[in-house]
């Protein structure tokens, strides 16, 4: 069985940090967080990863 999706146009895991730290870069111009929001963002995009991850 081949894979659906070809080798180039998957994300790898420099590109998904990468991804998150715009996001957060983005979110924090918009509007300032509590560190400990920030803590519970950080945490929800590592499980975000590692469940993408489990899928491959």
């Amino acid at each position: 069985m081949s894979d659906p999706v070809p080798e180039q146009r998957r994300p790898t895991p420099a590109d998904s940090l990468e991804c998150r730290q715009n996001a957060e870069d983005a979110l924090r111009d918009q509007a300032p967080l509590s560190a400990c929001a920030w803590a519970l963002l950080a945490i929800a995009a590592e499980a975000v990863a590692i469940r993408r991850a489990g899928r491959r």
